[in-house]
């Protein structure tokens, strides 16, 4: 099969051999790195709309190994990676096998040089972040050089390179600078331990050639401030960017510039705490390739979301995906314990954390086919998303713990999902989450949802049971079902850890729909079939 080719077969070769290599290591030197893999064989299910992967192919696999070695103060990295094919879901640019990262990197004093792959991120990310995503396959590492400073009172970094795409590159050049203050240290009156500030500069430049014939500049600019102002257990942050003309495929070649404000304030002190935040986005894709419509590959720079990070399995049925051509939104939570010996804390007190979010479109006029004005900061009655949860976390005895609590989403398909006309979808999930400790580390553990709606699919309960029968071994069954619609979408399966390696073999039946890592998101088509997945670090 495709899949059993040699660059697999020297993958697995050399993650067997890297325990062996540890052993030979210098007392000045050190090797490290990470394992993972995994592969679906799929099976056609019509009752789901499941098909297989295109061109019959079987199984999807993918997999890669990195390994990096330090010594004195050099350290060189690899990183092999083989799609063969990519797993539904993936873009099928990833087909193929090779070397997806390689880099090497000196210290010298305050000093640090690399020449190769690398990740970086300037503050929040709104000018720049590259970063490894193996969920998504999003890998958008830059290939080139970085210098860093670091000393105690600032943090310079300088950068220059080019985009990864899939296993080759974009043609566009990436220059940057950043810079960090912390003020703390050399400003007498932030000396007393109670009070911290921190300031930052970004400045991040794209060089495209221009192959559309269309006339588009060839560079954009983005730069951006920020601050960040600690007293006590009370803190503030603030960071704006202002983004040059940058017409794209993803913004329809929009001649508008671009601009973003982060607002952030919380306080937190043992036993209680809260967050606000506040994100204004115009326009603020930045793209290394403007044709390209893909939110995966491509992008300079990260957008984070400005709402809730929902882990339940029905939680996660409507999922946030940022709008980086422009969203408004606000997004606090608080967190309170209840004391131990009250009524309502129990012998071991309760936790409760609530948070709430409210993402609408900015308010945007058309003055041209390719331009608009705003009035900056002002909401829009046209929402784009609401979140409100509750969750409850309670230590009955030694034995026993539940989480239990609910969440309301109002959540805008036309625009989140891009699917004209479908309107939004309300819907109410309640949860519970439940385990019971047994002798010799064992364990039982149930998770029960509900979600009722009267929108899209309709209503669903989820159902898993999962029974460890040591630390090392546990073995689970659930059922999603959507009763409406009488579909249900079960799995099964065994979870094998020992130390930092995990091996978990099982039959699944997966639900269509959005997977989202912290706003970006792609798309996964339903799909049934065997899957196994190894991850593993030393």
């Amino acid at each position: 099969m495709k899949n059993l080719n040699v660059g697999v077969g020297l993958l697995l070769l050399l993650c067997i051999n890297c325990q062996n290599e540890l052993t030979a290591q210098k007392k000045d030197s050190h090797l490290s790195g990470d394992f993972y893999l995994v592969t679906q064989y799929y099976l056609e299910d019509a009752a789901i709309g499941a098909i297989g992967l295109p061109g019959n192919e079987n199984p999807g696999f993918n997999a890669g190994l990195q390994l990096n070695y330090a010594w004195k103060n050099l350290s060189v990295g690899l990183r092999y990676e083989t799609y063969w094919p990519p797993l539904l879901g993936f873009e099928r640019g990833l087909e193929g096998n090779g070397f997806g990262n390689r880099f090497v990197s000196y210290t010298h004093n305050n000093f640090e040089l690399t020449l190769g792959n690398f990740y970086e991120q300037f503050g929040s990310g709104m000018t720049l972040r590259s970063y490894y995503e193996p969920q998504l396959g999003l890998d958008n590492s830059i290939d080139g050089a970085r210098l860093k400073y670091n000393s105690k009172a600032m943090n310079v970094t300088a950068i220059v390179g080019k985009n990864r795409r899939y296993f080759g590159k974009d043609d566009s050049k990436i220059r940057g600078i950043n810079a960090d203050f912390f003020l703390g240290d050399f400003v007498n009156f932030l000396k007393t331990g109670n009070v911290s500030l921190d300031l930052g500069f970004s400045l991040v430049n794209k060089k495209e050639l221009n192959t559309t014939g269309l006339n588009l500049p060839s560079g954009t600019t983005i730069v951006a401030g920020r601050s960040e102002l600690r007293i006590k257990g009370f803190n503030f942050g603030l960071e704006y960017g202002k983004k040059g003309i940058e017409p794209h495929a993803l913004n329809g070649l929009n001649r508008n510039e671009g601009q973003a404000l982060f607002v952030s304030s919380g306080y937190s002190t043992k036993g209680f705490g809260f967050n606000v935040y506040w994100k204004y986005i115009d326009n603020m894709f930045f793209r290394s390739d403007r044709e390209s419509a893909s939110n995966i590959v491509s992008s300079i720079n990260y957008l984070p979301p400005n709402s809730n990070i929902n882990t339940y399995r029905l939680t996660t049925l409507y999922p946030y995906a940022t709008q980086g051509n422009g969203e408004n939104g606000l997004n606090a939570d608080i967190f309170f314990n209840i004391k131990k010996g009250t009524s309502l804390g129990g012998k071991y007190g309760t936790k409760v954390a609530m948070d709430f979010s409210l993402i609408t479109a900015i308010d945007k006029r058309s003055i041209a086919l390719d331009e608009y004005e705003t009035d900056f900061l002002a909401f829009s009655d046209s929402v784009y998303y609401a979140n409100w949860n509750v969750e409850i976390t309670k230590r009955v005895n030694k034995k026993l713990r539940y989480v239990a609590g609910w969440s309301y989403i109002k959540y805008n398909q036309d625009v989140i999902e891009g699917i004209p006309q479908s309107g939004f979808v309300k819907s109410l999930t309640f949860f519970t989450d439940i385990t019971y400790r047994l002798p010799n580390r064992r364990f039982v553990r149930m998770e029960l949802q509900h979600l009722s709606t009267q929108q899209h699919l309709g209503n669903w309960i989820f159902g898993l049971i999962e029974m460890g029968w040591s630390a090392k071994l546990s073995a689970y069954v659930s059922d999603e079902w959507n009763y409406d619609n009488s579909v249900h979408y079960y799995s099964l399966g065994f979870n094998y850890r020992k130390g930092a390696t995990l091996v978990g073999l099982g039959y699944v039946r997966e639900r269509s729909g959005l997977i989202c890592v912290g706003g970006v998101c792609r798309v996964v088509p339903a799909s049934t079939g065997f899957r196994l997945q190894v991850n593993t670090s030393f």
